[in-house]
Formats: structure tokens, C-alpha cells, sequence
């Protein structure tokens, strides 16, 4: 009975053994397993150690500067040949109008051929002329002019003077191109002499020689007809102005 006993303890023992050698030895390949699913290889076969293939981005830098812009089909430009120089040429009506003075430079340019200009020490209508650059092509601007060239639109506060007559004597007309027959200080009746734009009578006078300046305000000068209408005032050709507007 002891015999027994130990036989079957002994054999309990072996069986115990290998019970235990076979799970490290299952684990020990399961681990393997693992390892090779991981890395693609089979049972022995070593490590894959090329590389990656390259990825497919579509077309190469090299392409891309070649291509047009897929935003609105036209090429890329190259940056080495843009053409950076600076045009330093002077533009004809700029220096045009600077040249409109007889001396300096405008106060004010309407366009190459209309400047205001100032006249030293102050000027009557009969004498505004000297303002101008005679000599260049320049004279004191008539009425039709400044209409025409911007005294329809554009308001000015400088009361510079025009080459446009209202009255020479005693009835007042709509303004006429050139300066007053006089600049003496002659009296003639009462009358309206300028109108509002809006059509209010603004502006009487009792002088017989009445001419144009620039104003803040539109005014129908010598007529209360909207055709006489713009950004000028009836004054007293006697009167002394320190500006003229040019043209050209």
C-alpha cells in the first residue's frame, strides 16, 4: 500500500511537471504568433527592412511650377522676370498746371488746364491777368471756361477772379466772357445784380462795372436765368482780390 502511494504521488508529481512545461511552452508560442502577425512575417522569417514606398501625392513640385493655377487657369508668374521699375516720368497735365502761375505754384488745380493762382499784394479785375503765366499760354480765365472746366460744380472760397462782366453801366446781363470795360468806381441805379441757385434774389448793387470770383456758394449772376448759374459771385470790378484762375 505505501508502494502505491508513492508510484501515484510519483507519477501526480511527473504529471504536474509536464502540465506546467506545456503551458510556457504554449505561452512561448503564442507570443511568437503575436509577433509574427505584427510585423507580416511567417514563422522564421526575419525582419522586413525595406522601406516604405513612396506616397502618391499627385503631381510633384517640379509639376506645380510648371502647371496653371487651378483657380483660374492662368500660369503662375515668375517672380524673376516681374517688372519692378519704377516709371519716375513726370505726367504732362501735372506739369502742365504747375506751370499755370506766374509766380509759385497754384493754390489750387482744377485740372491741367485751370489753376487758381495768387496774386501778390492783391489785384482789381482789370489787372488780375498779371497772376497767370502769360508768357507759358496762360490767361485770367473767362466765364465760359470756368463753367465748362469745373466752376459749374465745385465750390472755391478764395474769390479769385474771372475774366466775366455783368454790367457795364446800368442794366445788369448774364455773364459774358472777358473782363469789365472799366475798373473805375462808377454809380448806376439800384438793381438786382445775382440770384440764388435756388432762385432767391441775393445780391443788388448801385455800380455800373460789375465782374465774376469764385465762391463758396452757387449763385445766377447778372440774370436770375438757372443757364447763368455756378460757384462765383458778382463783385465790383474796383475791388482788390489776392487771387485769379488761370486756364490755359
Amino acid at each position: 500500500m505505501g508502494v502505491l502511494v508513492a508510484v501515484v504521488l510519483g507519477i501526480g508529481g511527473c504529471i504536474r511537471a509536464i502540465d506546467t512545461t506545456l503551458v510556457r511552452d504554449v505561452g512561448a508560442e503564442a507570443a511568437a504568433a503575436a509577433e509574427a502577425s505584427v510585423d507580416g512575417r511567417g514563422d522564421g522569417e526575419p525582419p522586413d527592412a525595406s522601406p516604405p514606398p513612396p506616397l502618391d501625392r499627385g503631381a510633384g513640385d517640379s509639376d506645380l511650377a510648371a502647371a496653371p493655377d487651378a483657380r483660374d487657369g492662368a500660369p503662375i508668374p515668375d517672380v524673376a522676370k516681374l517688372d519692378t521699375t519704377v516709371d519716375a516720368t513726370p505726367k504732362p497735365d501735372i506739369v502742365a498746371s504747375l506751370g499755370g502761375c506766374a509766380s509759385g505754384t497754384p493754390i489750387r488745380v482744377y485740372g491741367p488746364d485751370m489753376v487758381i493762382c495768387s496774386a501778390s499784394g492783391g489785384t482789381d479785375q482789370c489787372s488780375a491777368q498779371s497772376a497767370c503765366n502769360v508768357a507759358g499760354g496762360w490767361s485770367l480765365c473767362n466765364a465760359s471756361q470756368y463753367v465748362a472746366r469745373g466752376g459749374a460744380t465745385t465750390a472755391d472760397g478764395s474769390a479769385a477772379w474771372l475774366a466775366g462782366c455783368v454790367r457795364a453801366g446800368a442794366t445788369p446781363f448774364a455773364p459774358m466772357d472777358g473782363i469789365c470795360a472799366s475798373c473805375a468806381i462808377v454809380s448806376a441805379p439800384a438793381t438786382g445784380v445775382a440770384w440764388r441757385c435756388s432762385g432767391t434774389q441775393s445780391d443788388t448793387s448801385n455800380r455800373a462795372h460789375l465782374g465774376l470770383v469764385t465762391f463758396v456758394e452757387c449763385r445766377r449772376a447778372g440774370s436770375s436765368d438757372p443757364g447763368a448759374g455756378a460757384y462765383w459771385r458778382v463783385v465790383n470790378t474796383f475791388e482788390s482780390y489776392s487771387h485769379a484762375v488761370c486756364c490755359h
